[in-house]
């Protein structure tokens, strides 16, 4: 079984099939018995209207809980116990009373096994969807949005996926995935390329003091242990706090007190890892940096900015910190605790070489055990003969120090298409994917596989059948769901 649930979220569109209040949608049986003065009589209840379909490209059917089955036309109603399946080259997209939106792929059978939904009655929401054969994408509706996070639920034979998010791809293979697979070329890692997929978990946060914070599409999100990062993101650390940082080709950063992070680029491939390339931008404070895999294959792939400087990488472990304009080679602590990066730039190598220029684009080299100046924008870089006395008294962690499992934060290459189980696309908000007693967390970016004799595992990137599949697209369906 799998299950889905979808979490708080925004107010629906008034829709014409949206239930009056006090009126439950809900299937509570086919029957009702009603005592009376008389003899108890037997009477059927009306349908449990669930869903619309609102787009039918080809041939659809439904079978209905008596058994008939008729052709599913746009604007017929899908009821609870009703069962709809697509033909080849055909798809289908539903709206629920609730709002929520679903599409379903060719040859693809879905049932609604549960629903119940009452404007004015969050703590009755119940919708259950069995997946039957083939895929769907799902945008969720009040259902599960706006108090129990449990209430919307996918159940497919192999697993279960509570849903906390608003879009979402399943696709269960039987056989059926190695011929989509082949038909498609191979995705490209580029975001104009994507596909289907959103933008990829780049880093998560390992270990942090204080308030941590993320600018992200013009909202402020703070973040917990364990939390995703992503290529756009700006990171915040309060005063006396600190971050550490592990991003997928193992590079680590710990950001130290006071300090605003711009991750401007980042792009990872394992396959292909000097291709990748990394530009961070430091606003304030200072920075503990061991560098990873792109440094490594690509060391030129690799910059650190600052508004007076830029460091260059050559596969190395060292320490930032900003500084007031006019401080001393040797500063005071005061002098270097989260300041604005727009002055005087200190770094220290502790291991391998870093680069280090100012403004006017001079160069120097700061090997291991070496520290470099940049004293403003007017400065010019230099080695600093004696190493400033602060570097040795950073009391935060050396990222190199902190435990990182790769695979466990990033995923594992997805299995053969021709493997039994379902595949998961999270586009937006956050996935728990449950099989045989193992629980996979997913945030919106990445991707996992359940499968009969495997257990919940995420994905280094998204299938191909997942990202390629032209009838789950956002062209295809244009959803008009609101999301937060």
């Amino acid at each position: 079984m799998t299950t889905l649930h979808s979490p708080a979220g925004c107010t629906q569109p008034h829709h014409p099939l949206l239930a009056k209040p006090g009126r439950a949608h809900a299937l509570s049986g086919l029957l009702l018995l009603a005592l009376a003065s008389g003899p108890v009589m037997a009477q059927t209840l009306p349908p449990v209207i669930a869903a619309t379909a609102t787009a039918v490209e080809g041939t659809a059917y439904v079978t209905r809980t008596d058994g008939r089955q008729t052709i599913l036309a746009r604007g017929s109603a899908l009821n609870v116990g009703d069962a709809l399946t697509t033909a080849r080259n055909s798809t289908v997209r539903l709206r629920f009373t609730d709002g929520g939106e679903t599409a379903m792929r060719p040859e693809s059978s879905l049932t609604v096994q549960a629903y119940s939904y009452t404007p004015d009655a969050p703590q009755q929401d119940n919708l259950v969807i069995g997946l039957l054969k083939g895929g769907l994408r799902a945008i969720t509706g009040s259902i599960g949005k706006r108090g129990n996070v449990d209430a919307y639920k996918l159940n497919i034979k192999v697993a279960t996926i509570g849903i906390r998010g608003t879009d979402y791809t399943a696709r269960l293979c039987d056989g059926d995935c190695t011929a989509d697979a082949s038909a498609v070329a191979r995705p490209s890692t580029t975001a104009a390329a994507r596909g289907n997929s959103s933008a990829p978990v780049v880093a998560r946060l390992m270990q942090s003091q204080g308030a941590v914070s993320v600018d992200r599409e013009s909202r402020q999100v703070t973040l917990d242990q364990g939390a995703p990062l992503y290529a756009s993101d700006k990171i915040t650390t309060t005063s006396g706090g600190f971050a550490v940082l592990a991003f997928r080709d193992d590079t680590r950063l710990t950001l130290n007190s006071g300090t605003q992070l711009a991750l401007t680029q980042y792009a990872y491939d394992a396959a292909q890892p000097a291709r990748g390339s990394m530009l961070f931008r430091l606003i304030s404070g200072g920075l503990r940096v061991a560098t990873g895999l792109i440094a490594k294959a690509a060391p030129g792939q690799v910059k650190f900015q600052t508004a007076t400087a830029t460091i260059g990488i050559r596969g190395t472990v060292f320490d930032l910190a900003c500084g007031k304009g006019g401080a001393s080679e040797d500063p005071q602590a005061a002098d270097v605790s989260d300041a604005d990066c727009d002055q005087s730039l200190f770094a220290s190598t502790r291991t391998g070489e870093i680069i280090v220029a100012g403004l006017d684009g001079r160069e120097v080299s700061v090997l291991a055990g070496q520290s470099g100046l940049v004293p403003g924008a007017q400065g010019a870089a230099r080695v600093l003969t004696t190493p400033p006395a602060f570097f040795n008294t950073i009391s935060t962690p050396p990222p190199e120090s902190v435990d990182v499992n790769l695979p466990q934060l990033f995923g594992a290459a997805a299995p053969e298409t021709g493997t039994t189980g379902v595949y998961l696309m999270v586009r937006e908000g956050k996935v728990v994917l449950s099989q045989s007693g193992q629980t996979l967390p997913l945030d919106a970016g990445e991707a996992a596989f359940a499968g009969q004799s495997l257990a919940p595992m995420r994905l280094t990137s998204t299938p191909i059948i997942l990202d390629r599949d032209r009838s789950l697209s956002n062209t295809a369906f244009n959803f008009n769901v609101c999301r937060r």
